[in-house]
């Protein structure tokens, strides 16, 4: 009879202690790499003070950035820390600089691993910017007096084939042929566009051809 008591009084025991909440979770480590975060992945750690190491990305960091500093950037803990649930995500080709919650982020290129704090991770920022030029192409066309439909195919079918520099490019110089200024200031201001998109001017008689090979395309996708 003793002995079932005991057990009983053990076994009260073991519930109390489970009513008392989960164990304390591990520190977070300095960065992403260093809790080998990878893409479809989750950590869950505990932040304490952040660290004060560099952020590079919004809303999707990346892999070397600080993850509780992160963490702070992106509003899930206060800067005194707390708990963290960190995903681990593929790499985007360009990283965004913000600053938000008293943490300055970093804007950085391409790196092959990211994180974030959202399930799905927020897009790359180059994805977000195709979506916005993609819209805005499908505008562009509508005003031309084309149908919703075939505006539809013809930005999708344009973003595809010239790829999202090449969409923000053609948006860059088509707000520069819409500026009123002399010609002089427009070519300079078109060469340098042209330059800082990594376009040789010495290559420009094969735009040409390009353009008949992109129309071409969009023909094919969206018929005439």
């Amino acid at each position: 009879m003793r002995a079932r008591a005991l057990g009983v009084f053990v076994a009260i025991l073991g519930l109390l202690a489970c009513v008392q909440g989960p164990l304390a979770l591990e520190a977070c480590p300095n960065s992403g790499n260093a809790g080998n975060l990878v893409a479809d992945q989750t950590l869950i750690c505990h932040c304490g003070a952040a660290p004060n190491w560099h952020v590079y990305g919004t809303d999707r960091y990346t892999g070397d950035s600080g993850l509780c500093d992160a963490a702070v950037h992106a509003g899930v803990i206060p800067p005194s820390g707390g708990d963290v649930t960190a995903y681990g995500g593929t790499g985007c080709a360009s990283y965004m600089a913000s600053t938000r919650n008293g943490v300055a982020s970093l804007a950085n290129g391409r790196y092959a691993s990211s994180f974030g704090f959202t399930d799905p991770l927020a897009p790359c920022p180059e994805a977000a910017q195709d979506d916005v030029m993609t819209a805005q192409l499908a505008r562009d066309c509508q005003a031309r007096g084309r149908d919703a439909t075939y505006c539809a195919c013809e930005s999708k079918a344009l973003a595809a084939k010239i790829g999202g520099s090449g969409v923000a490019l053609l948006q860059a110089l088509n707000a520069e042929l819409h500026k009123e200024q002399k010609v002089p200031l427009l070519a300079a201001a078109i060469a340098k566009l042209l330059s800082d998109n990594g376009v040789n001017l010495a290559s420009l008689p094969s735009l040409k051809d390009s353009v008949g090979e992109v129309r071409a395309a969009v023909v094919e996708a969206c018929g005439s």
